[in-house]
C-alpha cells in the first residue's frame, strides 16, 4: 500500500535539507578539526556557525542559502552532536565508536514549485538508528542504519562511507566517498506520485528501493589553537528509482558549506 499522507505538520524541502546539512557539516568539522577531550579531563564544547547552499532534487524548486549552527559536546569517550556516541581505543592506532544518530530528510509542499501543484505535502522525516565508526590512523569508515521515527513513509535507510584526512601545509584535506540505500518506503513517500495526484503531465509513479552515491571534500584551516574554518563541497547522485520520478528535476545535488567552529 502507498504511505498515508494525511499527517499534519510544517516543512519544506529547503528547510529539511538545511537541517540535514546542519548535522552533517557540524559532525564533519568535529571529527576532523576539533580538539578532543582528554579521557580524564573536562568536557569540551564545540560551537560554531556557517552558511550552506542547499539545492533540492525536486523539479523547479529553487536552491536556497541557509545559516547553519554547529553544537557538540565531548568528554572522554562520550560525544553528543547529531546523536549520542560512546567510543574507545581498541589499540594505539585504532579507535571505535558506537552510538545512536538522529537524521532528517527533506519534504515539500505544493506551492514550492509548479511541478508540485496538486501533490499532497510531504513532511520533514525524522530518522533514528545506530551508527558505528572505525578509525585507523588518518582513515575512517562509518556505517549507519536508520528507521523512519516520524512514521511518514515507514521505511529505512542504510549508509556506508569512507574518508581520509590529509594534512597539507597549514590545511587539512578530507576527501570522502560513500553510498546509501533507501527502502521502497522512503522512495515512495518522498518521490512517488499516487493515483490521486497523477495528471497528464505527471503520471502515477511507484518507485522501488534505490542506491545513491556520495562524494565529498572538506578543506579545514586552523585560525587559532581552538578555532577552525572549513569549506565542505559534496555531491549526491541519486539512483534510478529517484531520478526517474516525474517530480525530480536533478539527478545530482551538490551542496557547498562554509563553517567556523571553536572548541572551549
Amino acid at each position: 500500500m502507498a504511505p498515508e499522507l494525511n499527517h499534519t505538520g510544517k516543512s519544506a524541502a529547503v528547510r529539511a535539507s538545511a537541517l540535514a546539512w546542519t548535522w552533517l557539516c557540524g559532525m564533519s568539522l568535529v571529527s576532523v578539526s576539533a580538539v578532543a577531550a582528554e579521557p580524564d579531563g573536562p568536557g569540551r564544547w564545540t560551537l560554531g556557525a556557517g552558511v550552506a547552499a542547499t539545492p533540492s532534487p525536486y523539479l523547479d524548486v529553487k536552491s536556497r542559502t541557509r545559516l547553519i549552527p554547529v553544537v557538540s559536546y565531548a568528554r572522554g569517550g562520550l560525544r553528543v552532536a547529531d546523536g549520542v556516541y560512546f567510543g574507545g581505543q581498541l589499540s594505539p592506532e585504532i579507535k571505535a565508536e558506537l552510538g545512536v544518530q538522529v537524521g532528517f530528510s527533506e519534504g515539500y509542499k505544493a506551492s514550492d514549485s509548479w511541478a508540485l501543484q496538486g501533490m499532497q505535502k510531504r513532511r520533514i522525516g525524522v530518522w533514528l538508528g545506530p551508527q558505528a565508526k572505525w578509525r585507523s590512523g588518518q582513515s575512517e569508515v562509518q556505517a549507519s542504519w536508520q528507521a523512519d521515527a516520524s512514521g511518514r513513509g515507514n521505511g529505512f535507510r542504510m549508509s556506508l562511507g569512507y574518508s581520509h584526512t590529509l594534512p597539507v601545509g597549514g590545511w587539512v584535506l578530507s576527501p570522502s566517498v560513500g553510498a546509501s540505500w533507501w527502502s521502497q518506503g522512503v522512495t515512495r513517500y518522498l518521490f512517488g506520485v499516487q493515483e490521486s495526484e497523477a495528471t497528464a503531465l505527471r503520471p502515477e509513479y511507484v518507485p522501488g528501493a534505490t542506491t545513491n552515491l556520495n562524494v565529498g571534500l572538506k578543506l579545514i584551516r586552523p585560525i587559532t589553537a581552538s578555532t577552525s574554518v572549513a569549506l565542505s563541497v559534496s555531491g549526491t547522485r541519486y539512483g534510478d528509482e529517484v531520478a526517474n520520478s516525474p517530480i525530480v528535476g536533478r539527478r545530482q545535488v551538490n551542496v557547498n558549506a562554509l563553517t567556523v567552529v571553536s572548541v572551549f
